[in-house]
Order: structure tokens, then C-alpha cells, then sequence
């Protein structure tokens, strides 16, 4: 059952409060524990630094070194079918649909973009920081939707 992404991340707050809490925290790993062997995900994590559930919930958890040990320190977000993505049943932070273009996006986060960059004809990318946040957005030039929106830790950047 994939209830502990949906219910981890339905509510941003909820995931923004595990930002920085280890793999290990045993929080975090209660929400995320039906998701995926604990053997697998810690191998993953450990060589990847991403907990990769992208087929079976469109998202991708973001792990970042510190100490010994990796942190959580963001999430990916797929449109369905993107990267094989599963449909992502939850809300997207900040009220964010996929159908949203940048100046939707700038209205709801209440700021223009940091950057913005068409990596080639098909994709392009916008970059927000709100608060401690930074929130990367990967659109789809082709059919005018967005791909995958991060949202992490303004640190990941820093």
C-alpha cells in the first residue's frame, strides 16, 4: 500500500517537518515502511541518496549527506506517465496544479521566478526560493504541462 507517501505529503507541512530527520528516524521510516523493503530503500538511499517511488506513486524522495548517516531533505513530484510515473493522488504544495504555467505559479507562490531556462525545444525549468524552501518546476514545452515539481530544503542549493 503506498498510504505513507499519500499521507506524508498530502499535507506540506507535514513533509516539510521531516526535512532533516535521518532514514533511520523511526518517524519518518513508520510513514514510508509499507512503501518499500527496508533493505532496498537503505541500499538505495545510500548509493543514490533518493528513495525512488516514482512507478508505484509518482515521487521521489530526496536524501542529502550529513554525518554518517542521509537526511531527507526533498521530494519530487511526477505527472503521471512522466519517467513512468504513477498517477500522484495527493495535492501539490503550495496549491500548485499540474495544469499551472509560470505565471500561475508566480501568482500562488507570490513571487516571479529566481530563474528560468528551456533546457532544449521540449523541456524547460523555473526556479522559486519561498522561505526555507527552494521549489524547482520542470515543464513540458510540448504539451504545455508541468513534468515533475521538487520542492527542498533551500540548502540542497546553497
Amino acid at each position: 500500500r503506498l498510504v505513507g507517501v499519500q499521507g506524508l505529503l498530502d499535507d506540506f507541512q507535514e513533509i516539510a517537518r521531516c526535512f532533516g530527520r535521518s532514514w533511520y528516524d523511526a518517524a519518518l521510516r513508520s510513514r514510508l515502511y509499507s512503501l518499500t523493503s527496508t533493505e532496498g530503500a537503505d541500499a538505495q538511499i545510500k548509493k543514490h541518496g533518493t528513495l525512488d517511488l516514482v512507478a508505484e506513486a509518482g515521487v521521489r524522495l530526496l536524501f542529502q549527506k550529513s554525518g554518517d548517516t542521509r537526511v531527507l531533505n526533498g521530494v519530487e513530484i511526477y505527472r503521471s506517465r512522466v519517467r513512468d510515473a504513477a498517477k500522484w493522488e495527493g495535492d501539490l504544495p503550495f496549491d500548485i496544479q499540474f495544469t499551472d504555467d509560470v505565471d500561475d505559479i508566480s501568482r500562488k507562490l507570490g513571487a516571479e521566478p529566481q530563474s528560468t531556462h528551456d533546457d532544449d525545444d521540449r523541456q524547460g525549468r523555473a526556479i522559486w526560493t519561498r522561505g526555507e524552501f527552494r521549489i524547482v518546476v520542470i515543464l513540458d514545452l510540448i504539451v504545455n504541462l508541468i513534468a515533475s515539481i521538487t520542492v527542498a530544503s533551500a540548502e540542497r542549493w546553497s
